[in-house]
């Protein structure tokens, strides 16, 4: 016969029921549990009843209440007929004097000791020498149970673990570089925790960014999302009491170290440093485990004593075997959670990263299959194409490590939202719940070509003097509606610029003397302002086909007065860009054909070059001056040859001074 008991390892003092089960090869009709002495505390039950599953299944069953005023051991077995289990031993722990505290202390310390032998200058251990720091760590935890210093231990694949004679677990884990081992509609809020955050070595900072912006996205893209500075917690922020208060309706999305033990299955490094004192009954019980960093690490126990409702919540468990096996997953589960996104194994902290990012981001793309929202599967799988089935091309180690899903079907399927389409008429109806003004301007389109249209709305009213708009320009989607802008009066209508990929929406706003244009690009719910948005007036297209833009200047005349409205070139690539004008010598222009004649007729005229701009768009600029005015004269070149290309047909000659640029930030040369 074999016995079990749920629990081992109890504060004096403190009550627990507990269940204990004996697995019998044969019908041994009545079982009793027993205590030291052959007292028998209680019959046990193999007929559905008293905690037992299944009647007749040679599984029989107790549940007994454990207390004990003093430190020590209770030892128990099951009896019947004579024969005899094997002996379940249940301890029970005071908490930890300052004597004992300072020899745990002690011993943390020779542990660190022992690994500072094998780190480099950042304090990690290198590959090559993993091996060794481990096989002198567990020889000295070995030493350590024979002196009776520690009442048992266990050796693992990467890490050691450990108990006290005080009842307080210890996970030892080596510091590696790059990987993450310790070593009406549904509305959800997104919590990120990154215990860690700050410990790892610079070069990773770009990806530890990664989760916040995944949770941004979320709550961009998904108007029953929302995620802010008040759900972002990192480092020390990440505590025991948080872990608490996780309840229904969240989108957790965790990184971090993380461990795993054959007895605690899974842990998760926390930022809140482990306290003996306070600490002490929950690491008894196997809840907190004390890591080799001095942090406190949780178990699934931890999750299934304090946690309460986590109906409709997801889970991404960003650490090293923090989905070994479906242990800790299942106490999320249990209580009620939609999914739970896990690692097998060991995993390199860069791939680790990434697959939260691209899942998640995933997970807001349309399925043009199902015409709905990625599921969490779908989503998964399209990360694995993106950055490899597992993490054996981010690094070497003995381990692979893959991203899997727990939870069943019913996991696999899970969505953040539905997607519902949206037509012209939808999104003028959501408009008018949000705003009653009047509706000057409706662009209705799909400005970032996902299949989702959405629309931008002028309201206000129109200027009865010049016919000017005076109001606010509004991003309306299926999520709701968004102001724009709302700089007061003197607006164009607003258009759209199609680059094929990519759409912008730009609109200027009028002054006396010029105009100054803004450029908006969409993201599913999300706007945002272009780079080199706020300068010039108005994007067009000359007769050849380029894409232009005016400045507004004073610059006919050498003392600053005249009238003027430069013209500059841009195109997109990825984002507005400036064609910015290389200056070039006479004599270098006069390598074309052609150029003689123009340089001819500007002295015949009596100006003066001045400077000379040379674009990759296939336009030359001519700055000249007579001393009284400024002109410029635009040129067309291809590989050999340059011609006068006016606005005007017949005009050699516009006014003002062009310069290399009008947008130096976003021009290339």
């Amino acid at each position: 016969m074999d016995l079990e008991s749920e629990t081992v390892y109890l504060p004096v003092k403190e009550e627990e029921e507990s269940r204990f089960t004996v697995r019998a090869l044969t019908d041994m009709g009545e079982i009793h549990l027993c205590e030291d002495k052959n007292t028998v505390v209680s019959e046990m039950y193999d007929d559905g009843t008293h905690g037992d599953e299944q009647a007749g299944d040679n599984i029989y069953t107790c549940y007994i209440e454990l207390e004990s005023e003093e430190t020590g051991t209770v030892r128990y077995y099951a009896k019947a007929d004579g024969e005899t289990s094997n002996s379940v031993d249940v301890y029970y722990f005071s908490v930890p004097t300052e004597e004992i505290i300072n020899e745990m202390k002690s011993i943390e310390g020779e542990l660190s000791e022992i690994e500072s032998g094998y780190a480099d200058e950042n304090g990690y251990v290198p590959d090559e020498k993993l091996p060794d720091v481990m096989s002198e760590i567990s020889d000295y935890v070995r030493e350590l149970y024979e002196r009776k210093q520690i009442l048992d231990y266990e050796i693992n694949d990467g890490n050691v673990l450990f108990r006290f004679h005080s009842g307080i677990p210890y996970l030892y884990s080596p510091s590696v570089e790059g990987t993450d081992e310790e070593g009406e509609e549904l509305s959800l809020s997104v919590i990120t925790c990154q215990p860690y955050e700050g410990t790892y070595p610079g070069w990773l900072d770009p990806y530890l960014e990664l989760p916040d912006q995944t949770a941004e996205k979320l709550d961009g893209v998904f108007g029953n999302c929302s995620f802010s500075s008040e759900t972002d917690y990192d480092g020390e922020e990440v505590t025991l009491s948080l872990i608490r208060s996780f309840s229904s309706d969240e989108i957790i999305l965790w990184h971090g170290h993380g461990g795993y033990s054959a007895e605690y299955h899974s842990i998760l490094g926390t930022g809140e440093m482990f306290d003996w004192i306070h600490h002490f009954g929950d690491a008894v019980r196997g809840q907190i485990v004390w890591l080799s960093d001095g942090r406190a690490g949780i178990t699934s126990k931890y999750i299934d004593e304090y946690c309460g409702d986590l109906s409709r919540s997801f889970f991404y468990l960003g650490t090293c075997k923090s989905g070994m096996d479906d242990v800790l997953a299942n106490s999320f589960l249990n209580k009620g959670a939609a999914a739970v996104t896990a690692n097998s194994d060991t995993i390199f902290t860069v791939y680790d990263l990434l697959m939260i990012q691209s899942v998640m981001n995933n997970m807001t793309i349309l399925n043009q299959d199902t015409e709905n929202y990625h599921t969490l599967g779908e989503a998964l799988e399209l990360a694995k194409e993106q950055y490899g089935e597992d993490d054996r091309g981010y690094g070497i180690k003995d381990s692979i490590a893959e991203v899997l899903i727990f939870g069943g079907e019913q996991a696999e399927n899970y969505r953040i939202a539905e997607y519902e389409k949206v037509d012209e008429e939808s999104l003028r109806k959501i408009l008018s719940e949000y705003t009653s003004e009047p509706v000057l301007n409706f662009i209705y389109d799909d400005f970032d070509n996902n299949d989702s249209h959405e629309a931008i709305a002028f309201c206000g009213r129109e200027d009865e003097v010049d016919g000017s708009y005076v109001g606010i320009f509004y991003l309306v989607t299926g999520n709701g509606v968004q102001a724009i802008r709302d700089f007061g009066g003197y607006w164009d209508t607003g258009k759209v610029f199609d680059f094929g990929t990519e759409k912008i929406f730009a609109v200027t706003q009028y002054f006396t003397t010029g105009g100054i244009t803004f450029y908006y690009q969409i993201d599913e719910d999300t706007i945002r302002e272009v780079d080199g948005s706020g300068i010039g007036e108005g994007l067009y297209q000359d007769e050849q086909g380029r894409m232009c833009m005016t400045d507004s200047q004073y610059d006919a005349s050498v003392d600053g007065s005249g009238h003027t409205w430069n013209v500059y070139y841009f195109y997109w690539d990825d984002g507005l860009k400036e064609y910015g004008g290389t200056a070039i010598t006479t004599d270098e222009f006069r390598q074309y054909n052609g150029a003689d004649d123009i340089l001819a007729q500007i002295a015949a005229d009596g100006y003066e070059v001045t400077s000379i701009y040379q674009r990759k768009n296939g336009i030359i600029n001519i700055n000249c001056c007579d001393g009284i005015w400024n002109k410029n004269v635009r040129v067309a070149y291809t590989d050999e040859n340059v011609e006068v290309s006016p606005v005007t047909e017949g005009y050699f000659y516009e006014e003002g001074i062009i310069k290399p640029a009008l947008n130096t930030e976003i021009a290339t040369y």
